[in-house]
């Protein structure tokens, strides 16, 4: 009786709400809330100074609106600046992501496709010293996000977690036999449960429903916030949602 009686009460303290000195403390436990600026001047002014670590951003947009390079551009100011990035990408595969990285830095994709032995040397000598992590197919979010927070534990850096889409990469909690909408929903929360749990700044793209890009007129009759395809655990959950 008074073992059922201890594990009643650890069960009812673990579903009580909480109060404010609770919710403080927590505050305190995290630290102040710290901006990284995205380099692109009107964004971060916009958002008091870019993402938040802890938090998560969306990027909502119909195929080829530019949503992947965007993130690549961001990940790669941030990596300059000694912020780890973790690149999650299913969409796209890790060789392709190298090849948006390497572009940037001034080599054309045919080179990158010619894979001259000068060139790959002078790719590695640019990008290798960045601290970026690929993660295939076979990474879910929570494993990819653990290993990146790791990372970032073990190096004392901030990083940045970016997902390549929410419609294709996997989490551990989804069931197969669900819903693709259940599916995306699952994918959602657990992209905001790692964020705030290894402090990460999370970036994800959303594929855009057909109804908010397929006419102009449907466009200017469809709100961005509820644009993102198939769950909208998206436009709940994203403290930033951006629509392209």
């Amino acid at each position: 009786m008074e073992l059922t009686r201890a594990t009643t009460s650890r069960a009812q303290d673990e579903a009580a709400p909480l109060n404010v000195s609770k919710v403080l403390a927590s505050w305190a436990k995290a630290g102040p809330l710290v901006h990284a600026p995205t380099g692109i001047a009107t964004l971060d002014e916009l958002t008091d100074g870019g993402p938040c670590f802890g938090t998560r951003w969306v990027l909502a947009g119909a195929p080829d609106a530019g949503k992947t390079g965007l993130l690549v551009q961001v990940a790669h100011t941030y990596a300059e600046r000694g912020i780890a990035v973790g690149l999650l990408g299913v969409d796209e595969e890790p060789g392709d992501m190298l090849m948006r990285f390497a572009q940037r830095c001034g080599f054309s994709r045919g080179r990158c496709e010619a894979r001259d032995t000068s060139d790959l040397v002078a790719i590695e000598q640019a990008l290798a010293g960045l601290p970026i992590r690929f993660y295939d197919a076979s990474w879910t979010i929570d494993r990819a996000a653990a290993d990146l927070g790791d990372y970032s534990t073990e190096h004392g850096v901030g990083a940045c977690f970016i997902v390549d889409s929410l419609q294709v990469a996997t989490c551990d909690a989804e069931d197969p036999r669900s819903t693709v909408r259940e599916q995306v929903t699952a994918r959602m929360q657990t992209l905001r449960r790692v964020a705030q749990e290894h402090r990460l700044i999370a970036l994800a793209t959303s594929e855009m429903n057909r109804a908010a890009y397929r006419t102009a007129e449907a466009a200017e009759h469809t709100d961005d916030l509820a644009s993102a395809k198939e769950s909208g655990a998206i436009e709940y959950s994203a403290r930033v949602l951006l629509a392209l």
